[in-house]
């Protein structure tokens, strides 16, 4: 999971043909990869950066230390997730 310190990056996916489609633009505050961490699955987008960036990479093992002394920030990452989803399916 990256966390953007500062800086700005998009989400693309890209379809069978080779077209991007960017799917949200993140900055300063911002995290992705957060999926892979909670679920185990490949990552299902490609993130490039649009200006110079600084982030704070949290690895699986570091993570699940986390979510053991504090539970409840998964049930705040579903929240995002799921607005997350909710806005990706409006584009």
């Amino acid at each position: 999971m990256w966390i953007i310190i500062n800086g700005s990056v998009k989400v693309v996916v890209t379809s069978e043909e080779g077209d991007e489609k960017v799917i949200a633009d993140l900055h300063g505050g911002d995290y992705f990869g957060e999926m892979a961490l909670l679920t185990g699955e490949p990552r299902s987008a490609s993130v490039i950066t649009t200006e110079p960036s600084e982030m704070f990479i949290l690895n699986k093992s570091d993570f699940d230390l986390i979510v053991e002394r504090f539970p409840s920030i998964t049930l705040s990452m579903g929240k995002i997730m799921s607005q997350r989803l909710r806005d990706t399916l409006q584009k």
